[in-house]
């Protein structure tokens, strides 16, 4: 438990930690964290991106993962279930991630728009 406050400590210390409403949209960007109803919700990563290139024509969407850890870890995909999360008498739902691939493949660093709001 101490090492848990003292890594809240060093994020609200760095910025890179931020205090949110249940049912309110909320944005991260990988490595931030989201203090919600009781929850702590970090953007880990994302492990895939297939998500069609801007500016490429694409027979399929593609999709891309990503990893939010929330005393584990979740995955929840951008065009493919699951799209949103159980946890206790809410639904963390991934609304959107940014940017959308280019076809160089370089891009800033991801965003994922998120809300945690009650069933």
């Amino acid at each position: 438990m101490k090492m848990k406050a003292a890594f809240a400590l060093c994020c609200l210390a760095c910025g890179s930690s931020i205090v949110v409403a249940v049912n309110q949209e909320f944005s991260l960007q990988q490595g931030q964290t989201a203090e919600v109803a009781g929850f702590t919700i970090t953007f880990h990563g994302v492990p895939s991106d297939s998500r069609c290139p801007i500016g490429v024509f694409c027979i399929a969407a593609g999709n891309a993962e990503v990893q939010l850890v929330v005393d584990s870890v979740i995955t929840l995909n951008t065009n493919h279930a699951p799209e949103s999360a159980t946890l206790g008498s809410y639904d963390l739902q991934l609304i959107e991630l940014t940017p959308h691939p280019d076809r160089t493949g370089v891009h800033e660093p991801y965003r994922a728009r998120l809300r945690l709001s009650t069933h």
